[in-house]
């Protein structure tokens, strides 16, 4: 019997996740995983207690939005990141983090792999996080797994043995 790779399945949730997103420009997913264990779900959008965005009447559909909290960094405001051991942490994100969210998000020292699926804009903040030992990874829709930026293959079972 088949099972889907629990790296890939850790994706689709971050990808389902997005459709919670009420952004006009673009929805977001995040999961966060420690080991086997899902710690945290999230997606982007206003703050908590804001009014969701409003589609194309909303203030940022057409320009840069300033409302919206990207999906990473829901994640670590709304979750207690700080009580993981050091690089224990996979963060799976449907849109690679841009290079403010890879500014804050590197400050905890949790992080042991991401995992991304649509490369957003620019990579050099994946190529920053990948020479400081962390994993890079990017999930295709279909479910191949490549090393980022070099896209060699990798093997699924061997990231969650």
């Amino acid at each position: 019997m088949y099972r889907t790779p629990r790296a890939v399945h850790f994706m689709n949730l971050a990808v389902e996740h997005a459709k919670r997103s009420t952004c006009f420009r673009l929805n977001v997913g995040c999961l966060i995983a420690h080991g086997k264990d899902i710690i945290a779900l999230t997606h982007n959008g206003p703050p908590r207690g804001e009014p969701h965005c409003a589609g194309a009447a909303c203030e940022g559909a057409s320009t840069s939005c300033t409302r919206s909290t990207h999906a990473e960094m829901n994640a670590w405001e709304n979750h207690n990141l700080t009580e993981y051991p050091n690089f224990s942490l996979d963060l799976f994100v449907t849109h690679s983090p841009c290079q403010n969210c890879v500014k804050e998000l590197s400050r905890l020292k949790v992080w042991r792999r991401l995992f991304f699926q649509t490369e957003f804009r620019e990579t050099a903040q994946l190529e920053w996080w990948e020479s400081r030992g962390m994993g890079v990874y990017k999930i295709t829709p279909s479910g191949y797994i490549t090393k980022f930026p070099t896209l060699q293959l990798i093997d699924p079972a061997s990231l969650y043995p």
